[in-house]
């Protein structure tokens, strides 16, 4: 029977192969299924039937389909894995890039008004800092000047005059007296009890011109002259008198045909050093003409410091207060003004 079957499968195989028959074979869940089928007839045209191992053929399947595609589709596959995940790099290198770029964007943006913030934050503390301080600067400056006042008050000697106002409740007679400014020491001054009332503290005198007045700013600041002749009292000093209590300036001149003409100011003021003496004067009563309030908040000049701002009119006019050229130079050693 074996032999049979042998014969009867190399029969249908070659039937197979030359004739390209087309089959097919229903097949169940088991592998080991065996099916009997007729392949071809004899003369007598009988079917001749034939075993055919199912078990095998689907092993033999199993093997050619697994072959197929492990030499076909595997490399395909790996090239299609393989360009997918090329493709899958680039995208998310892509995508890093733009969202690296975003938030590169949003922090740049975000620091630039954080930036503009704090600094405009730091201005206005600032601002207010600098409005801080100068208020505190000038209620010190305040304070140092009560204070002052009142140590000069609380430890001056007693009966001891600080200016002509206080020598003219006990002489009546012009000339020189000696004044306490401040508690170092006296100062030798001329007053005159005769203009106006009497008891004015001569700052400046030039009668004979016999005195040279143009000098220099160390000795304008000192004082220079005879205090009984042509003089200048000094800034310093000027500045410790008009900061103590409120002063007066009164200016005598004499024209050249003999006139006598004045000036007064009922605010006088003098700055002290730092401000190059700033002057201040308001308040204008007189027949001379209000000159020297065009050298209100200006500061003093000498032949060897300029402080007007353009030429030095102190040189050839004598140190003063000038203001765009102005021409009140009572120091002027060159021209007579009075």
């Amino acid at each position: 029977m074996m032999e049979k079957t042998f014969s009867l499968l190399l029969i249908f195989f070659f039937y197979l192969t030359t004739l390209h028959f087309v089959w097919t074979i229903p097949l169940n869940n088991s592998d080991d299924a065996v099916v009997e089928m007729p392949l071809v007839t004899n003369n007598l045209k009988a079917p001749l039937v034939a075993d055919l191992d199912v078990s095998s053929l689907n092993t033999q399947l199993k093997h050619y389909i697994d072959t197929a595609i492990s030499k076909t589709f595997t490399g395909k596959i790996k090239d299609i894995v393989e360009h997918s995940q090329d493709e899958l790099k680039t995208t998310m290198l892509t995508a890093y890039k733009e969202r690296l770029q975003e938030s590169k964007t949003l922090y740049e943006e975000d620091l630039a008004h954080l930036v503009g913030g704090f600094k405009s934050r730091f201005e206005s503390l600032f601002s207010d800092l600098m409005e801080n301080v100068t208020d505190l600067v000038d209620n010190l400056e305040e304070w140092k000047k009560g204070y002052t006042q009142t140590i000069s008050e609380k430890y001056r000697p007693i009966n001891l005059p600080r200016d002509c106002s206080d020598i003219k409740e006990s002489n009546t007679k012009s000339g020189v007296y000696t004044i306490y400014i401040d508690t170092v020491g006296g100062k030798q001054v001329y007053c005159d009890m005769d203009a106006d009332g009497g008891g004015w503290i001569v700052i400046e005198r030039r009668s004979e011109r016999k005195v040279k007045f143009e000098r220099t700013w160390n000795e304008y600041e000192n004082g220079f002259g005879e205090v009984a002749g042509e003089h200048w009292l000094g800034n310093k000093y000027i500045h410790l008198l008009t900061n103590t209590v409120k002063f007066e300036l009164r200016l005598n001149m004499e024209t050249k045909d003999g006139k006598d003409i004045y000036a007064v100011y009922k605010s006088f003021k003098l700055g002290d050093a730092a401000s190059q003496y700033q002057l201040t004067v308001n308040d204008y009563s007189g027949t001379a003409g209000d000159a020297l309030q065009l050298q209100s908040s200006g500061k003093f000049s000498a032949i060897d410091r300029d402080n007007d701002g353009g030429k030095n009119y102190a040189v050839g006019h004598g140190p003063w207060w000038y203001s765009s050229g102005s021409n009140t130079w009572l120091n002027d050693d060159q021209r007579d003004n009075y």
